[in-house]
């Protein structure tokens, strides 16, 4: 259930900003040992980016940790912070 709110999170506050990738696919079915799920976008050809286009970036990496923050009123492991991880995605 954590997974799902999680990953929810991601393609929700993906779908709401202008300048973030489009939500390609969702799974909360785990693939690998280190995934519980993830969410798949659809990668854009663009390599500057705008101020807003950064912190819109940031704010979807971050949308499973709030989604488990407010859903749960905790985060677990799952939503420790995503940017220390993949900053090079944003």
């Amino acid at each position: 259930r954590v997974v799902a709110f999680h990953e929810s999170g991601h393609a929700l506050v993906g779908w709401l900003l202008e300048h973030t990738e489009a939500v390609m696919k969702v799974s909360i079915a785990p693939r690998t040992n280190a995934a519980l799920g993830f969410a798949q976008m659809l990668p854009r050809d663009q390599h500057l980016f705008t101020t807003e286009q950064l912190f819109e970036r940031m704010c979807m990496a971050l949308g499973g940790r709030a989604a488990e923050a407010i859903s749960f009123s905790r985060v677990t492991s799952a939503g420790e912070c995503p940017l220390g991880k993949g900053s090079d995605k944003l």
